[in-house]
Formats: structure tokens, sequence, C-alpha cells
């Protein structure tokens, strides 16, 4: 069920992947919330051709639909050998580029935000990988988008690096291993907020091993918290101090 913006009563909503003479639709939605945007940057635009290798060569597509009209998508690809493939960018090794699907956009119709659509079509997403063998997703999100960024990482995501993608717009390489049930304990000790903007700044806490695990508020404004995977010695060791004052 969902409810539009302005409206009190709850609405009948299908999850379900795009169907290929849907095209039409799909196109419609995702240059209407381009069109919406503020800042062009943090939303890639998609050709037609691109969305279309979406309902089945290349991946697929989830849709939302509410009285048969299409509110919300999530696009996931399985990459394989092609030069676009995100595992590149951790860099995973490659051996293991086989295993990756990437999150290959989403939108939801302003009408419709505040649903946690994005969720639901990723979980499906999620579950779509695994079927087909796919444990690594990846995915790019804009550092000028917190709302979006933060919904990944709630959905267990860590930003893993940071890089220059679609013509040069910046954007954070997100990853999830989707074997684990949770993502892997980070030291707290280690933890350090940083602007969701300072380039350079996560560029070198990445290439030391911090992970971004959180979008919180600073003084300087919306920013990534950021920590160093916690060792086994000091996951046992909290274990070890739990287990005693018990």
């Amino acid at each position: 069920m969902v409810k539009a913006a302005g409206q009190t009563a709850l609405q009948p909503c299908e999850l379900r992947f795009v169907r290929p003479d849907e095209l039409g639709a799909l196109v419609a939605l995702h240059r209407l919330v381009h069109a919406n945007l503020e800042s062009k940057e943090v939303f890639r635009f998609d050709s037609e051709t691109f969305m279309q290798q979406h309902l089945g060569r290349r991946g697929r597509t989830v849709g939302a639909f509410t009285d048969g009209m299409l509110i919300g998508y999530a696009a996931i690809s399985f990459p394989g050998d092609d030069a676009d493939n995100l595992g590149r960018d951790l860099p995973l090794p490659d051996d293991e580029l086989a295993y990756v699907a990437d999150y290959d956009g989403s939108a939801v119709h302003p009408a419709f935000r505040g649903n946690r659509l994005q969720q639901k079509l990723t979980d499906i997403r999620h579950d779509y990988a695994l079927l087909n063998g796919r444990f690594h997703i990846l995915g790019t999100v804009s550092p000028i988008n917190p709302v979006s960024l933060g919904n990944f990482l709630a959905m267990g995501c860590r930003v893993r690096n940071i890089k220059r993608k679609y013509g040069g717009d910046l954007r954070f390489i997100i990853y999830r291993d989707l074997r684990d049930a949770a993502p892997q304990p980070l030291e707290s000790t280690t933890f350090v907020d940083v602007v969701l903007t300072d380039e350079n700044r996560h560029a070198r806490l990445l290439h030391l091993g911090f992970q971004g695990f959180r979008v919180v508020e600073s003084a300087q404004g919306p920013s990534l918290r950021l920590g160093l995977p916690a060792s086994i010695d000091a996951m046992e060791e909290r274990s070890r101090s739990a287990a005693g004052s018990r």
C-alpha cells in the first residue's frame, strides 16, 4: 500500500518486474524525476537504449505500480566482463567479477516519495541477484544526495571508494556482500565524520581502509561517518568483556 502526497487514503501497490512493452512508461518516469531535480548531477541521465537493456538482456528492472501507473523503479545489472563492472572500482579480484551485480538506477515519482519504495524495490533486487549467483552488489551515489546515500547505508551497504564517474561526476562507490547477514563490525574508536563533499579527505581515508556507514549532521553540513573494520582480537575482547559483566 502507498499514499500519494497530500492524500490520506492508501492505494494498493504492486511490485513486479517491468515488461518490455512498458519501456515508454519507464523512460517517462526517469525523465520526469530528472526534470524535477534542482541539481541534475545527483541523478545519472540514462538513455532509452540503456533502460531497454535492463528489461531482460543485461539485467532487470523492478517496478512499483498503483492503478496501472508506474510510480517507482529500481534496475539491477549483471555486468560480467563489461568495462562498467563496478567491482573494478572497489577493486575486486578479477576472478570475483563474475559474481557482481550493480545497482543500475532507481527513481520514485515525486508524488509517492516517503513510502519506502526504494527499500522495497531493492529488497527484490537483492533476492534476484542471489537467485542468479551474484552476491557482490555495488552502486554509485552522489555525495550531494544524502537521502539516497543514507537509504543505501541503512540497507547494509558501505562506502568503499570515491571516484569520478559518468563524465566527471563525483560518486561514492557503495558495496555489500549479500552472503553476510550484517556488515563487518567497525571499531568505534576510529570513527571520524567527514563532510560529504570533501573529496580529498574521503579518498585518503578510504584508501587507508576506512568504510563509510552512516550519514550524520555536523556543524559543517551533512557528513559521512567512517571507521576501520574491527580486528578479530578486538571483537573477541569485547565479547569477553560483555560476558564478564553479566
